[in-house]
């Protein structure tokens, strides 16, 4: 981009974009892909300026001790270019986000795109919250332009591969799915930890170096994930340490339909996934009647097939224009 104005303080600025373009946390970029994506869609909007910033990398450092290279970020952040027209935006992907308010307030945000946005949450402190996705890391990983397999041909009515941790997540949910009676037209698994645990938080936030025995592991999960996800009718999207999920974005990318079980995750203005998802009651009772109404829904054939018409016209830069514009 010919037309970008580096500082040297290490910030830029791309039109009515400013961006501190490093240390972002990845393969979970989210606060990355707004950048990416503001570059490639956004028009020059006369009102709004977009900062973006890697404040899900700040926080991690920050709640795990890591105060030296915390402090480096944070003094990155007073030596911002000014704010210079009426809105001011930026974006966040941590469940913690609203840990950071004092520095939102400094740099003059007025609204905060942030995906663990609730229902009950619209201002914070003078600051409007908007929903925003996550990035699905695992679709980005797969062959450009492959064919999603019709919902009719696929192994599994539905399908549930995570973690759980009860000290961490917010709900029960996933400990009731874990509880269902095993069926041979699910699959079902648990794992022992977050998928993407070693890449954030022993490689980039602590510094680790991983192991060959960690990373075959990484890539069998990963194709275990994908295969199945591939193969899968119904993807249930239950809530975890947040309201959102990576899955619940993932899943209409793998043309399976997402089920969630999050009653406080607020998905307003983004429309193909409110049009989209599948909302079920975040409670014992409908988990447990789950497999019965997802196996009446698969039975409706004009419902599949719209559905599956639905899934086809998911498209990753559009959720992102979307979520900017309401419609």
């Amino acid at each position: 981009m010919s037309d970008v104005i580096s500082y040297p303080t290490g910030w830029e600025r791309y039109r009515n974009v400013v961006v501190y373009p490093h240390e972002w946390l990845m393969p979970v970029k989210t606060e990355l892909w707004a950048y990416e994506s503001l570059v490639k869609h956004s028009p020059d909007d006369p009102y709004t300026q977009f900062l973006c910033f890697p404040w899900a990398t700040l926080i991690d450092l920050l709640r795990q001790g890591e105060l030296k290279r915390a402090r480096r970020l944070q003094a990155c952040i007073d030596s911002a270019p000014p704010k210079s027209r009426l809105r001011r935006a930026t974006f966040c992907q941590h469940i913690y986000a609203m840990d950071l308010l004092p520095f939102f307030k400094r740099l003059g945000i007025t609204d905060i795109y942030w995906s663990h946005k609730t229902k009950s949450v619209s201002v914070i402190d003078g600051i409007n919250i908007h929903p925003f996705p996550l990035f699905p890391v695992m679709s980005s990983k797969r062959k450009k332009h492959r064919r999603n397999k019709p919902l009719k041909e696929r192994k599994y009515l539905y399908s549930f591969i995570g973690s759980y941790q009860p000290l961490l997540y917010l709900t029960p949910v996933r400990n009731w799915i874990f509880s269902l009676k095993a069926r041979p037209d699910e699959f079902i698994l648990q794992r022992e930890e977050w998928h993407f645990e070693s890449d954030v938080y022993r490689k980039q936030i602590s510094g680790l170096t991983l192991d060959e025995r960690e990373r075959i592991k990484k890539q069998l999960w990963e194709h275990e994930y994908t295969s199945v996800l591939e193969d899968s009718v119904f993807c249930l999207c239950p809530s975890g340490s947040g309201p959102n999920s990576i899955r619940l974005w993932e899943a209409p990318l793998f043309g399976s339909v997402p089920v969630l079980l999050s009653d406080s995750l607020c998905l307003e203005g983004i429309p193909s996934m409110e049009n989209l998802v599948i909302k079920i009651e975040e409670s014992i009772s409908a988990v447990r009647n789950l497999p019965a109404y997802l196996r009446d829904l698969s039975q409706d054939a004009e419902y599949i097939e719209k559905k599956q018409k639905a899934l086809n016209s998911i498209a990753l830069q559009n959720l992102f224009c979307e979520t900017l514009t309401g419609n």
